[in-house]
């Protein structure tokens, strides 16, 4: 920050005084920058639970929008409704075009049964947010007492909504809950699913692993899980390098699917998994495994 900084302003290139360097770097030693605290799955799921749509429906959109997809509050502020929302029935897909580092990035809002629907928080507020006739293609507008007014809602207020939030669910310095929350939880919330870093920078749209991973808050999930793994050599739980938007918001729990038995899976497995030998004179020998969805298949080649 600070060699960029000078070399704007003062068209000097410090990377040529080592000596600077050196003593800039001694200074920065034991330096701990403050970072916006975030919110855990479950606080987020209360707010969007308990918050009365007549009042909250705005933030709760807000919430749904920053976590899902990652969001500055700068990006939120310049969201319209014609360019950057595409609503299908099952799923709303949003398109970041313009972003702080200038890369586009798109993200989908998604409904799942026995959970909070983002969708339909999101949908509601749509339909209110139409229901306004005006040339102003904002999407985030002043909302209050169950209807939209003919005023956008400013990068400003949009940053000041996870401190409303931290003051509606009590939580602790609500002051530090600030307009990167929103980022910061998004990313340790992905993180916590067990992803690698390089869904974590694509989520977010970083370019470097390092800036990436500073967005992520240690939680004490993780810390659990990888002490289960060192003390009782627990791998029940391995991380995924495989990532979609809805699972920053989605509990892993809604994923579980009922249990198989061994005859339901001897069946399954003979219904949609095909394997095929190919041999000829103008085409390499090679084997074909097609339909195959969550399997794990082992070949051992004898020659």
């Amino acid at each position: 920050m600070i060699k960029s900084t000078i070399f704007i302003e003062e068209n000097v290139d410090i990377s040529k005084y080592p000596k600077l360097r050196a003593f800039l770097k001694r200074k920065n030693d034991g330096y701990t920058p403050k970072k916006s605290n975030v919110f855990t799955r479950e606080q987020v799921n209360d707010f969007l639970v308990q918050a009365p749509d007549n009042t909250y429906l705005l933030m709760k959109v807000v919430t749904v929008l920053g976590i899902a997809g990652a969001c500055r509050s700068d990006e939120l502020c310049k969201l319209t409704l014609d360019v950057n929302f595409k609503n299908f029935d099952d799923i709303i897909v949003v398109t970041i075009p313009d972003s702080k580092n200038g890369m586009s990035r798109t993200f989908t809002i998604t409904s799942r049964l026995g959970s909070v629907s983002h969708l339909e928080i999101l949908k509601k507020y749509i339909k209110i947010r139409l229901e306004i006739k005006t040339e102003i293609s904002r999407f985030f507008m002043r909302y209050q007492a169950g209807r939209c007014y003919n005023q956008p809602v400013g990068k400003n207020t949009l940053s000041m909504i996870p401190n409303k939030i931290a003051q509606f669910l009590k939580l602790e310095h609500p002051e530090t809950y600030t307009g990167h929350s929103f980022r910061r939880t998004s990313a340790t919330l992905l993180a916590n699913t067990g992803v690698d870093v390089l869904a974590i920078k694509r989520h977010g749209g970083w370019k470097s692993a390092t800036i990436a991973e500073s967005y992520v808050a240690d939680s004490l999930s993780n810390k659990n899980e990888i002490a289960n793994r060192i003390l009782y050599n627990d791998t029940s739980t391995p991380g995924s390098s495989s990532t979609s938007h809805h699972a920053v918001l989605m509990d892993q729990s809604d994923n579980i699917e009922p249990p198989v038995t061994e005859m339901e899976r001897s069946n399954h497995f003979e219904k949609n998994v095909t394997i095929s030998k190919r041999e000829g004179n103008n085409y390499p020998d090679f084997i074909n495994v097609t339909k195959c969805n969550n399997c794990t298949i082992t070949i051992n080649i004898h020659s």
